[in-house]
């Protein structure tokens, strides 16, 4: 269990926000700068599966998604089970709406900034465009 402002959490979830937070502040810093960092895949896969587990979370919107990302490839799965949150890899709930886009502009678009192409479904949008209004207000 780790210390956090909302009580204890499990650790993994405090390592992944570590994670999620560092990548959003390290692309604030260096793309002002016209730097492009490397996207690793399991720094990319810890961000989305924690941001959008959040998101879910956050908005109660109880929708099952489905995210097909590119940039690095990741397949990541959203259930929702008697009220339980379930973020999976490589597998995800079938006939779920889609989000399709790549990794960085989903993490931006999730988080209110300025993103390329993400589409999808209207129900799955609304859940990470609500998020986003949520940390821009």
């Amino acid at each position: 269990m780790a210390e956090a402002p909302p009580g204890h959490l499990p650790s993994h979830l405090a390592v992944s926000h570590f994670l999620f937070d560092s990548w959003v502040h390290e692309h604030d810093l260096m793309l002002p700068r016209y730097e492009r960092p490397i996207v690793d895949r399991l720094e990319g896969e810890v961000a989305v599966r924690y941001l959008i587990g959040l998101a879910e979370v956050a908005t109660g919107a109880r929708t099952p998604l489905q995210l097909r990302l590119t940039d690095p490839e990741l397949w990541i799965g959203l259930a929702v089970t008697a009220g339980i949150v379930e973020v999976t890899v490589g597998s995800a709930p079938a006939n779920a709406p889609v989000i399709e886009g790549r990794v960085v502009d989903f993490v931006d678009r999730t988080t209110g900034r300025q993103a390329g192409a993400v589409q999808g479904d209207e129900r799955a949008l609304a859940v990470i465009d609500e998020f986003a209004r949520g940390l821009v207000d």
